[in-house]
């Protein structure tokens, strides 16, 4: 949804709903309550952080950053060393299976864990989002190549040629939170 002031194409998060000391507010069969019926503009709090909603903004859903670098290193004169590193950040991500593994599964440590929380377990059963949309910034290496540029003596009947013998691998490795 737009709302006024905020971007287009950003998460909202649906919040559960908690009391004065910050516990969430649970229904008479103990899950917590997401509100999940908000009207915009909300007359009580515009600011949409309270008043008749419970949703808030948290970012954007594309980059707001982006870094990309290349580089080609020659050696020995006929191999080439490619490498490409890329950076995005400054955006958020929902994690739909998180969501899955929780709400519908129930497969996950942290429900099945005998020492967690009543509390959390309720919120993580809720249809809120807001556990599940996290920062999305990341850092890959999305390819490394190496070239060798074959001599032309090794041509026989394409001596003339210029040809070359490439190796490459892509999304090699990946850092995010």
């Amino acid at each position: 949804r737009h709302r006024e002031g905020y971007p287009l194409g950003g998460f909202w998060a649906v919040d559960v709903m908690r009391d004065a000391n910050g516990d969430p507010v649970l229904n008479a069969r103990g899950q917590a309550t997401a509100d999940l019926v908000c009207s915009w503009p909300d007359t009580i709090d515009p600011s949409g952080y309270g008043g008749s909603c419970h949703e808030r903004y948290v970012g954007p859903s594309t980059p707001t950053r982006a870094i990309g670098f290349s580089n080609t290193v020659t050696l020995f004169g006929n191999l080439r060393v490619f490498a490409h590193l890329d950076y995005k950040g400054g955006f958020y991500q929902l994690c739909a299976i998180c969501s899955i593994n929780n709400r519908v599964d129930q497969n996950t440590w942290a429900l099945n864990n005998p020492q967690a929380d009543s509390a959390d377990k309720a919120v993580l059963l809720s249809q809120q989002t807001e556990t599940y949309i996290m920062k999305a910034d990341f850092l890959k290496l999305r390819e490394i190549a190496l070239s060798y540029s074959v001599p032309s003596s090794w041509g026989g009947p394409f001596s003339r040629a210029r040809w070359s013998l490439t190796v490459a691998a892509r999304n090699l490795w990946v850092s995010t939170k």
